[in-house]
């Protein structure tokens, strides 16, 4: 059944990050929104996140921050205030999977900016607590792996900018 603008649901099959166990399981959900009819202004509305771009394995897109006033802050208030779907906001390191059917960075990001009506399929994974000890990728046998590549990070806004 299609969601209606402005609602999200959870994905009912979260899968198992790589060597990790249920418990350590990412999940994902739909995020949908539109911006607001009315005069022009209001299409150009911000949605209102700060993207981190990553290289390393592959590119990604995640959410640096929830700008305050924006489409998604109205949305994640909303969203808490609704009890069951409270966990289906977007957050710091959320990943941005596909937004509007679109799966590269920079084409996610035009569609952050400049869509009216946003379908944006989003990954959470856990965040390690803070007292667990650090996990080390680097096997004994084999040398330890380059640092990795720089960021970069941008609001969607900034992108479309930047292309122009």
């Amino acid at each position: 059944r299609p969601l209606a603008p402005g609602t999200s649901a959870p994905d009912r099959n979260p899968s198992p990050m790589a060597g990790g166990s249920a418990s350590d399981a990412s999940s994902s959900f739909q995020y949908v929104l539109r911006r607001p009819s009315g005069d022009g202004s209001s299409l150009h509305r911000s949605f209102g996140v700060r993207i981190l771009r990553t290289r390393l394995p592959t590119e990604l897109c995640s959410v640096r921050e929830v700008l305050p006033g924006g489409l998604a802050d109205e949305k994640n208030m909303k969203l808490l205030a609704c009890g069951p779907l409270s966990h289906c906001t977007l957050l710091p390191g959320d990943i941005l999977r596909v937004v509007n059917g679109k799966v590269t960075p920079e084409e996610m990001c035009q569609e952050l900016a400049n869509a009216v009506d946003l379908h944006i399929k989003v990954e959470r994974v856990p965040q390690r607590p803070a007292d667990a000890p650090p996990v080390s990728m680097a096997s004994p046998s084999l040398p330890a792996s380059p640092p990795p590549l720089p960021v970069q990070e941008m609001s969607a806004e900034s992108q479309t900018a930047a292309a122009a």
